[in-house]
Protein backbone atom coordinates (compact mmCIF):
# COMPACT_ATOMS: atom_id res chain seq x y z
CA UNK A 1 0.00 0.00 0.00
CA UNK A 2 2.66 2.19 1.00
CA UNK A 3 4.40 1.93 -2.80
CA UNK A 4 1.85 2.35 -4.09
CA UNK A 5 0.68 5.62 -2.77
CA UNK A 6 4.23 6.85 -2.46
CA UNK A 7 4.92 6.25 -5.70
CA UNK A 8 3.81 9.44 -7.04
CA UNK A 9 5.52 11.99 -4.63
CA UNK A 10 9.05 9.79 -5.37
CA UNK A 11 8.56 9.95 -9.16
CA UNK A 12 7.63 14.06 -8.95
CA UNK A 13 10.74 14.12 -7.03
CA UNK A 14 12.67 12.55 -8.79
CA UNK A 15 12.14 14.50 -12.15
CA UNK A 16 12.22 18.00 -10.42
CA UNK A 17 15.68 17.18 -9.02
CA UNK A 18 16.58 16.27 -12.74
CA UNK A 19 15.60 19.35 -13.55
CA UNK A 20 17.36 21.11 -11.48
CA UNK A 21 14.00 22.53 -9.76
CA UNK A 22 15.28 21.13 -6.08
CA UNK A 23 13.04 23.24 -4.12
CA UNK A 24 9.73 21.47 -5.46
CA UNK A 25 12.25 18.15 -4.99
CA UNK A 26 12.96 19.22 -1.58
CA UNK A 27 9.21 20.74 -0.43
CA UNK A 28 7.45 17.68 -2.09
CA UNK A 29 9.07 15.27 -0.16
CA UNK A 30 9.23 17.23 3.79
CA UNK A 31 5.61 18.63 2.56
CA UNK A 32 4.23 14.90 2.14
CA UNK A 33 6.36 13.52 5.40
CA UNK A 34 5.18 16.35 7.43
CA UNK A 35 1.52 16.31 6.42
CA UNK A 36 1.76 12.00 6.89
CA UNK A 37 2.83 12.39 9.79
CA UNK A 38 0.91 14.86 11.42
CA UNK A 39 -2.13 15.26 9.18
CA UNK A 40 -3.02 11.41 9.11
CA UNK A 41 -1.96 10.40 12.07
CA UNK A 42 -3.94 13.39 14.26
CA UNK A 43 -7.00 12.57 12.27
CA UNK A 44 -6.70 9.14 12.97
CA UNK A 45 -6.22 9.54 16.51
CA UNK A 46 -9.18 12.13 16.76
CA UNK A 47 -11.60 9.22 15.14
CA UNK A 48 -10.37 6.29 16.94
CA UNK A 49 -7.53 6.51 19.28
CA UNK A 50 -5.06 3.39 18.73
CA UNK A 51 -2.17 1.87 20.54
CA UNK A 52 1.52 2.66 19.52
CA UNK A 53 2.89 -0.64 18.54
CA UNK A 54 5.88 -1.51 21.16
CA UNK A 55 7.81 -3.01 18.23
CA UNK A 56 7.69 0.89 16.15
CA UNK A 57 10.06 1.69 19.53
CA UNK A 58 12.77 -0.78 18.24
CA UNK A 59 14.18 0.76 15.13
CA UNK A 60 11.19 2.80 13.10
CA UNK A 61 11.34 5.80 15.16
CA UNK A 62 15.29 5.56 15.66
CA UNK A 63 15.38 5.17 12.02
CA UNK A 64 12.86 8.23 11.31
CA UNK A 65 14.36 10.25 14.02
CA UNK A 66 18.18 9.20 12.57
CA UNK A 67 17.02 9.84 8.99
CA UNK A 68 15.64 13.35 10.15
CA UNK A 69 19.17 13.81 12.19
CA UNK A 70 20.72 13.08 8.87
CA UNK A 71 18.96 15.29 6.40
CA UNK A 72 19.44 18.37 8.29
CA UNK A 73 23.28 17.47 8.85
CA UNK A 74 23.78 17.14 4.98
CA UNK A 75 21.63 20.19 4.36
CA UNK A 76 23.76 22.91 6.03
CA UNK A 77 25.85 23.19 3.45
CA UNK A 78 22.71 24.31 1.13
CA UNK A 79 22.67 21.01 -0.92
CA UNK A 80 22.65 17.05 -0.46
CA UNK A 81 25.64 15.72 -2.27
CA UNK A 82 25.76 12.18 -3.95
CA UNK A 83 27.35 10.49 -1.58
CA UNK A 84 25.07 11.59 0.74
CA UNK A 85 22.34 10.65 -1.08
CA UNK A 86 23.99 7.22 -1.56
CA UNK A 87 24.34 6.97 2.09
CA UNK A 88 20.80 7.65 2.54
CA UNK A 89 19.52 5.05 0.31
CA UNK A 90 21.71 2.51 1.60
CA UNK A 91 20.75 3.32 5.09
CA UNK A 92 16.82 2.87 3.87
CA UNK A 93 17.60 -0.13 2.29
CA UNK A 94 19.26 -1.81 5.34
CA UNK A 95 16.40 -0.68 7.54
CA UNK A 96 14.30 -2.63 5.01
CA UNK A 97 15.91 -5.47 5.13
CA UNK A 98 16.54 -5.54 8.74
CA UNK A 99 12.45 -5.01 8.96
CA UNK A 100 11.88 -7.73 6.47
CA UNK A 101 14.29 -10.22 8.07
CA UNK A 102 11.95 -9.72 11.13
CA UNK A 103 15.16 -8.97 13.37
CA UNK A 104 14.30 -5.41 14.20
CA UNK A 105 12.37 -6.36 17.49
Amino acid sequence: MAVGTSLPEFVTSVLAAIRCQTDIAVGNVLGSHIYNILGIGGVSGLIAPTAFPPEMLHLGLFAMVGASVLLCLFALNGRVSRWEGGLMVGSYVACVTVLLSGTAG
